[in-house]
């Protein structure tokens, strides 16, 4: 998997994730919410040596609680995390809020992210959003040991480390500049 930054993405640019050719998944935004956009529904595989693994180890280490009354039951096992969308928090219908997925298999992780309705329709090729909206204003999640939620999380262990290092890397990359011209 490659990680390339695209200056052009939405609000300050955005991480994408590229295999074979095909941008497999991107991150970005910032400030109210950060997304994770997946371009496949296929199972995505970090290994040790990508530069998500050792980000996805941290974060997946971490222990949450979640609101116990919310219908869109997020939950974390040691080897699981169900995540709902923040993209709109006031849709309550399991069915119509795409979810991710994290599971630890052996020394690696499977990402995976679903939306019931699409699956229903057979709308399968539309890029599936899973929102982080930190600072408490998405769903309720606390990490057990800071107090912060995990969508805090999601951007201070993943997100923002692996957008300093590709943006910077960008900016003394000429080749890289080339890729997605300003």
């Amino acid at each position: 998997m490659e990680i390339k930054y695209n200056p052009n993405g939405p609000q300050y640019g955005a991480l994408e994730y590229w295999e074979n050719g095909t941008k497999i998944m991107a991150m970005g935004g910032g400030g109210a919410e950060t997304v994770w956009v997946f371009y496949t529904r296929n199972v995505i595989k970090v290994s040790p040596g990508m530069d998500l693994y050792d980000p996805l180890k941290e974060f997946m280490a971490q222990e949450y609680e979640f609101d116990e009354e919310d219908p869109l039951k997020c939950s974390r096992t040691p080897d699981k995390l169900v995540w709902y969308s923040d993209e709109n928090p006031f849709v309550w219908d399991v069915k119509a809020v795409s979810y991710l997925t994290i599971k630890r298999k052996g020394d690696s992780f499977e990402l995976q992210s679903r939306n019931q309705i699409y699956e229903e329709i057979g709308n399968n090729e539309r890029p599936l959003t899973i929102a982080f909206s930190p600072a408490g204003n998405g769903r309720f999640s606390s990490n057990k040991e800071t107090g912060f939620s995990l969508q805090s999380d999601f951007n201070l262990i993943i997100y923002n480390p692996l957008y300093d290092k590709y943006s910077k890397q960008r900016e003394n990359n000429p080749i890289h500049r080339k890729t997605y011209p300003n």
